[in-house]
């Protein structure tokens, strides 16, 4: 029976199949022999898999003719069935024999299926296929040995398992169903009754007439772990005497989710009371697993706790859905409850550490308004007369309003301590990157305005460059205190606006502080020298001052981090600045500005111009004007360029941070998944829109496939998607345009003879699949260009001295990357690669304390680290007769 996913029709595949083998070099003879012997067998009674069910395969029909005729592998399909007793479900495997087979390589198999039965392939069991030869669990292989036979079956086999357990899942199903069916026909709580417990949440069981139990008695739940069998849900409550214990399970067993758990109350505890120790005796009858929480505790050595622990089966193939919290009528009145007390004009911010109380119900809401007034969800929202309950789930949905702090939100430019519009009148609009909603506008300033911010930095320089280093230190310590305290604002603010996982952009804003943090302590070490006379009355001494006005212009893809890497070594300095923001992400440096106010630095310290039309006679004011005395900018190389010249016209401070193009290279002494989880690190954060991030990823022979493997399997398991959404791994391209350069580096190598091992195509709007391609030809564009996207080109190379002169021939040399166990090796590639930075066995280098750079034309100077302040200040030389 054969596959109904096949490739196109051939004319007779036995007949190309022997031509396929014929076309073998004569020294591949143990090849041919075990294609023809083992998988096709000719017209034998023996045949294995038959002559039909063996095909040439080729991704592309003109590769081969592209190339000169030339075949650097032989690949087919076996088109079979799975074993006894699933002999009927069809099955598809992509053979590739490497020119290096068998002397040197394994074969390369693939599965094509996408789906095995009515199940679809998911990437656990795609990966195994990959790895069939590279795990301890597939199969053996050494050089110079057949296996493409063994690897085959053992693909059939690891398959024919993976569809067994998919049948089996369909009992969790039902029990999913079943649990499902009796929470519909559970009643609900009526307004005496007390509500389910919340996780997170305390919860009080005092009301209870026929417990006794101490009034002040709340119990905590933490969020579910699940694997694949089961799922653990874990309880905590404060236990003053042992007696409570009993009644305590008793009151959980109540409710009838826990009581219908496979384990529903495995627990240990310890109490002290009148300085006697009670514990556990594990005589609770729950298997052993009673024992080692008691066990744990006496580790601890945590006194007056009580510890349950809930068991369900069925693990992560019930889904989340089965820990979905019920009776929404509580909510909705603890919901308004919150809404009484803002309409009276109580404190508004978080909600947290709900305490469930019986208020009256009021009249039964929408589930579009309960799902809007949830009281779990993160931030609470403002509430305004002029909204309506859809409108409101509307932005909520859209992500707008959804702040604890929306006073951080500014839709102005800032220039002398006044949040102004732009004197025409014009405004940008911004856009969410993941779904084009406007998320706003900011005004369309231009060179008046710019003058004008100039203007208010030099006169705010005069006396901010004369306060001491510990006032400049104190503000930006609150400065970074604001940032720590809204980090999920400004992680969200990023997110809306950038695109990127909401886990990333409030990473982003704690590397963003951090530089805030460095450079206020960096703030009282600013140093001068005595230096030793030749002349015995003369004394030698050198002062550092403050370069003067500072031009900060930075780029989208980090719209905090890079500002403040900038912003704070200036303001430690004792310099004013003018920020000009990119117009993609605004709302990031504005809302930055706003915390700096409410920080408490003076008017006209910093200012910020907001453009996109006008950015040209912005950007030449900003590097040309005579009051400035330093510009700092990252971005592009060709437009730091064009700035560098700007600015030379009066001689001005530059320090640049430009384009990259960095090598990432895997020895082969490496250790493969660390080398795997590096790539993952530098290339696909922020959907590969880093500057540092690795653009060309060469891997030496011997473990070629094995990294590209692993690799492909992590990769296929991202998920893109909107970063408000918590199961999202990857966010969408910033902008069309990336989009457009991204598709045109993958076209430009698989034209070129590369091929994809994962992703490799444009999925909707900004969104571009994650991407690995192997067997790039170093003539591609994307060895040239940095891709700026979420693109792994892997390139095979042989010996050290050759990756060297690959990695270091590119006119940039920002970042670069290394794994090796040996190291002399280390130092050796450390040294000669040219550029700024180097990971030595690890992805991620930015930290604040670090000098940041590169060199050719990846840029001037260094940011961060303890040379980092020294960019925005002049040693002055001093001598001094006696």
């Amino acid at each position: 029976m054969l596959s109904s996913e096949s490739s196109p029709p051939q004319a007779d595949y036995a007949l190309e199949t022997s031509n396929l083998i014929a076309s073998l070099e004569p020294d591949r003879e143990a090849v041919a022999s075990e294609v023809a012997g083992k998988l096709l067998s000719g017209r034998a009674s023996c045949a294995i898999y038959g002559d039909d069910n063996l095909r040439p395969w080729a991704s592309d029909p003109n590769h081969n003719s592209q190339n000169g005729g030339t075949q650097e592998s032989v690949r087919y399909e076996v088109c079979t069935n799975l074993p006894a007793p699933h002999d009927q479900v069809p099955i598809r495997i992509l053979v590739t024999i490497p020119t290096s087979y068998p002397l040197t390589s394994p074969p390369q198999l693939q599965l094509l299926s996408k789906y095995i039965g009515a199940f679809g392939v998911n990437s656990s069991l795609f990966g195994s296929v990959l790895r069939i030869f590279h795990s301890t669990n597939g199969v053996e292989w050494s050089p110079d040995s057949v296996c493409v036979f063994d690897g085959v079956e053992k693909v059939l086999e690891l398959c024919a398992s993976w569809y067994a357990d998919q049948l089996s899942l369909e009992k969790a199903g039902e029990l999913l169903r079943e649990d499902e069916k009796a929470h519909r026909t559970d009643p609900q709580p009526d307004e005496d009754e007390h509500p389910p417990y919340i996780g997170h949440t305390p919860f009080s069981m005092a009301d209870d007439a026929t417990l006794h139990l101490p009034e002040d008695l709340q119990m905590y739940e933490a969020e579910p772990i699940t694997d694949r069998k089961s799922a653990f849900v874990g309880r905590a409550c404060k236990l003053d005497d042992p007696a409570h214990v009993p009644e305590i399970l008793r009151k959980l067993l109540s409710d009838r989710k826990i009581a219908r758990a496979a384990h529903p109350v495995i627990n240990a505890w310890r109490c002290r009371t009148n300085g006697v120790l009670h514990q556990d005796n594990d005589d609770d009858g729950e298997t052993a697993a009673g024992g080692r929480l008691a066990h744990l505790l006496q580790i601890l050595e945590v006194d007056n706790v009580l510890v349950i622990v809930t068991r369900y089966f069925g693990g992560i193939h019930l889904g989340p859905d089965r820990f979905k919290l019920h009776g929404t009528r509580w909510k909705v009145a603890v919901f308004w409850k919150k809404v009484a007390e803002k309409l009276s004009g109580a404190e508004s911010g978080r909600i947290t550490d709900v305490v469930i109380s019986r208020v009256p119900l009021l009249p039964s809401l929408s589930d579009d308004e309960v799902a809007y007034i949830c009281p779990l969800c993160v931030f609470s929202t403002p509430i305004t007369k002029d909204e309506s309950p859809g409108q409101r789930s509307a932005a909520r949905q859209s992500g707008k309003h959804e702040h604890s702090d929306n006073s951080l939100i500014k839709q102005q430019g800032y220039i002398n301590g006044n949040w102004l519009d732009a004197a025409s009148g014009a405004t940008i609009k911004v856009t969410n990157p993941a779904n084009g909603d406007e998320l706003g506008t900011i005004p369309e300033m231009g060179l008046q305005e710019t003058k004008q911010a100039i203007e208010a930095a030099g006169k705010a320089f005069e006396t901010w460059s004369t306060t001491t280093a510990k006032y400049r230190h104190d503000l930006m310590k609150k400065l970074f205190s604001l940032m720590q305290e809204h980090n999920e604002d400004l992680g969200r603010i990023m997110t809306l606006e950038n695109g990127k996982p909401l886990a990333e952009g409030k990473a982003e804003n704690q590397y963003s502080a951090s530089f805030i943090e460095w450079f206020a302590e960096e703030a009282v070490r600013t140093y001068g020298k005595n230096i030793p006379s030749p002349f015995p009355h003369i004394r030698n001494v050198t002062i550092k001052q403050p370069v003067g006005v500072c031009s900060i212009l930075t780029p989208w893809n980090f719209p905090s981090a890079m500002i403040t890497r900038k912003l704070g070594a200036a303001l430690a300095a004792g310099c004013t600045v003018v920020i000009k923001p990119p117009p993609e992400t605004p709302f990031s440096a504005l809302a930055l500005t706003e915390l700096a106010r409410r920080a408490g630095f003076p008017d006209g310290v910093i200012n910020v111009v907001t453009t996109q039309a006008n950015v040209a006679e912005v950007g030449k004011e900003m590097c040309e004007n005579k009051i400035v005395k330093k510009v700092s900018f990252t971005g592009s190389t060709p437009v730091a360029k064009l700035l560098y010249g700007i600015a030379a016209s009066t001689l001005k401070k530059v320090s640049i941070e430009a384009g990259g193009n960095a090598p990432f290279i895997v020895f082969n002494d490496a250790d493969v998944d660390a080398a795997v989880d590096g790539a993952i690190a530098s290339k696909f954060r922020g959907s590969g829109q880093t500057c540092v991030c690795a653009n060309r990823i060469y891997v030496q022979s011997s473990v070629y496939a094995e990294f590209a493997s692993r690799l492909s399997e992590k990769v296929s398991a991202f998920k893109v998607g909107n970063g408000l959404d918590k199961d999202t791994t990857h966010g969408p391209l910033i902008h069309g345009r990336a989009i457009e350069k991204v598709k045109r580096h993958v076209d430009d190598a698989v034209q070129r003879g590369a091929s994809v091992l994962v992703g490799g195509k444009h999925i909707d709007g900004n969104f571009y699949a994650p991407t690995v391609l192997c067997d790039v030809p170093r003539d591609a564009e994307i060895m040239d260009e940095e891709t700026f996207g979420p693109v792994a080109a892997l390139v095979k190379f042989e010996t050290e001295e050759e990756v060297i002169r690959l990695a270091n021939d590119t006119p940039v040399g920002l970042a670069g990357y290394l794994y090796s166990r040996d190291v002399g090796r280390v130092w050796r590639v450390s040294e000669a690669l040219q550029v700024g930075m180097i990971g030595a066995n690890t992805g991620l280098i930015s930290q604040a304390p670090i000098p940041f750079g590169g060199v050719k034309e990846s840029g001037l100077g260094r940011e961060g680290g303890p040379s980092g302040i020294d960019e925005y200040m002049i040693t002055k030389f001093i001598a001094m007769a006696l």
